[in-house]
C-alpha cells in the first residue's frame, strides 16, 4: 500500500488534533458536574501519564528520555500540562463552554507573534492575513453566544493566561534539539505534569466530588483521544512548523460550539456558517 502524501497526512493529523482539542471545554465541563476541577485534572493527566509509560515500555526502544533532555521535559510538564490546565481548570468552572472554545484561537495569535519574536523576524503577511479573516471568523460564529454566556472577570482572566502559558510552551518546544522521540516526550511530560498537580488539586479542593458515570466517560475521553491523540498530533505538527501548526487551532472553537450545541444544547445559528467559511479561509491563506 502506497502511504499517504505528505500533504495528506499532515492534513489529516491537523483535522483530527482539531477535533479531538476542541472537545475539551464540553467534556470538562460534563466531568466537573461533581468533581472538583484541579481533581479531575489531576485524574486526567496522571492516568494518561501511566497508560503511556505502559504503551512506551512495550513498543519504544528507548523508554526514558536522554539525560540531557530531562530538563526541558520537565519545563514542558509544568508549562503545559501543570498551570495550563490549572488556569483552565479553575476558568472553565466560570465561564460557559463556548467562551472556553472562543480562547482557543488566542493560542494562534499567541504562538505566531511568539515565535516571530524569539526569532526576531517580522510577522509574514500571509500569516497576517490568516490571523485576521481567522479570528474575524471565530468572533463572528460565538457572537450569539457572547450576548448570553455567563462569565466573571476572574474567568476570562485565568482562560487568559491558560493559553499564554500554552502558546509559551509549544514555542519552546518548537525550537527544542530534543535526542528524545515525541511519544517519551509526550509521556513524560504528561506523567510530570499530572503528578505536580495532586498537591495544588489538595490546595483548591473545597467541597466532595462525586463520582458518577458521566464523570468516567468524562475523564476517559480527555486521557486518550485528548490527553494521549491530540497531544501526540499536537507535538507531531509543532515540529513540522509552529506557525503553521497554530493555524489548526482556527477550527477548534468552530467544532466546539457544535459539541456545545449537541452535548449542552447550547443555541446554533447561521453565524456559525459563515464563521466557518472565514476560518477555512484563513488556513487556506495561512497554507500558502
Amino acid at each position: 500500500m502506497k502511504p499517504l502524501p505528505l500533504v495528506v497526512k499532515d492534513t489529516l493529523a491537523g483535522l483530527v488534533f482539531a477535533l479531538f482539542w476542541s472537545s475539551a471545554s464540553v467534556s470538562n465541563k460534563l466531568g466537573t458536574v461533581g468533581v472538583e476541577p484541579l481533581v479531575f485534572a489531576c485524574l486526567r493527566y496522571t492516568t494518561a501519564g501511566f497508560l503511556l509509560l505502559f504503551f512506551v515500555y512495550f513498543s519504544a526502544k528507548n523508554t526514558l528520555p536522554h539525560p540531557k533532555d530531562w530538563k526541558p521535559i520537565l519545563v514542558l510538564g509544568l508549562l503545559n500540562i501543570t498551570l495550563y490546565s490549572a488556569f483552565f481548570m479553575l476558568a472553565i468552572e466560570q465561564v460557559a463552554a463556548s467562551i472556553g472554545s472562543l480562547s482557543l484561537v488566542l493560542n494562534s495569535l499567541f504562538i505566531t507573534l511568539l515565535s516571530a519574536l524569539y526569532a526576531k523576524k517580522p510577522v509574514q503577511k500571509q500569516h497576517l492575513a490568516g490571523l485576521t479573516l481567522g479570528i474575524l471568523g471565530v468572533l463572528v460564529a460565538v457572537y450569539p453566544f457572547l450576548l448570553t454566556g455567563r462569565a466573571t472577570l476572574t474567568g476570562l482572566l485565568l482562560l487568559l493566561l491558560s493559553r499564554v502559558v500554552y502558546s509559551g510552551a509549544a514555542v519552546y518546544y518548537a525550537q527544542l534539539k530534543l535526542q528524545t522521540s515525541p511519544l517519551v516526550v509526550n509521556t513524560w511530560q504528561t506523567l510530570v505534569g499530572g503528578l505536580l498537580l495532586v498537591p495544588l488539586a489538595g490546595l483548591f479542593h473545597a467541597r466532595p466530588n462525586h463520582f458518577t458515570g458521566q464523570f468516567w466517560l468524562a475523564l476517559a475521553w480527555l486521557i486518550v483521544p485528548v490527553a494521549i491523540v491530540a497531544t501526540q498530533l499536537w507535538l507531531y505538527l509543532l515540529k513540522k512548523d509552529a506557525t503553521r501548526a497554530s493555524f489548526w487551532q482556527f477550527l477548534c472553537p468552530i467544532f466546539g460550539i457544535l459539541y456545545a450545541h449537541f452535548l449542552l444544547q447550547e443555541p446554533l445559528s447561521v453565524h456559525t456558517l459563515v464563521g466557518g467559511v472565514l476560518v477555512g479561509a484563513a488556513l487556506y491563506v495561512a497554507g500558502r
